[in-house]
């Protein structure tokens, strides 16, 4: 009546992702990344959201025997100023996982807006990396749901290079923590175990 089974260890994903970048040139956005991969690794899908929570894929890009990779998302425009971009990771098992989100602001003064947070996922709290051009001015910084429910917020007063956000009575799932500065926000996926 009872059936053997045996329970494999988590494998690591084929590829580990060393570097990404997003640049806004001349309308078009330039986008970078290195790898380390193994070959039971398959491809990069490139996304693109405008509001930082729906993703659509915009181009595949197969592995191949090199560490450097690009893609340019030519004519780019937002009703919300804001272009957020990701890369999926797939192996050959169909195993997947996603980088740390670039975003970019579009409009007069554009600038790529980055937004760093560690560890994740995590369990009890979450340190936020502000752009340096943030630090000792007010910044707020706000939890979402993935529902995209506010959950938490606070504002700085004078915000350091590294702010921590307490996590630990959330429940267990994916979040967003936004961070926002004069006009300007960049915002970033986390998961809570």
């Amino acid at each position: 009546w009872f059936r053997s089974f045996s329970l494999a260890p988590p494998m690591a994903l084929a590829v580990q992702l060393k570097s990404f970048t997003a640049m806004l040139e001349n309308g078009s956005v330039t986008i970078n990344w290195t790898a380390e991969q193994d070959v039971n690794f398959s491809h990069f899908v490139v996304e693109r959201s405008t509001d930082g929570v729906e993703y659509k894929a915009i181009a595949s890009v197969l592995a191949a025997a090199v560490s450097r990779y690009g893609y340019r998302d030519g004519g780019v425009s937002s009703a919300s100023n804001m272009l957020y971009y990701r890369l999926r990771m797939v192996d050959n098992t169909k195993e997947t996982s996603l980088s740390q989100v670039r975003v970019i602001r579009l409009g007069k003064g554009a600038e790529a807006l980055t937004l760093s947070t560690y560890p994740n996922p995590a369990v009890n709290e979450v340190r936020v990396s502000v752009p340096a051009e943030w630090q000792n001015k007010e910044v707020s910084i706000e939890l979402y749901s993935a529902s995209g429910i506010r959950v938490q917020s606070r504002k700085i007063a004078s915000a350091s290079g590294t702010e921590v956000v307490e996590i630990s009575k959330a429940t267990r799932g994916m979040y967003f923590i936004k961070a926002s500065c004069e006009g300007k926000s960049a915002q970033q996926r986390i998961v809570k175990n």
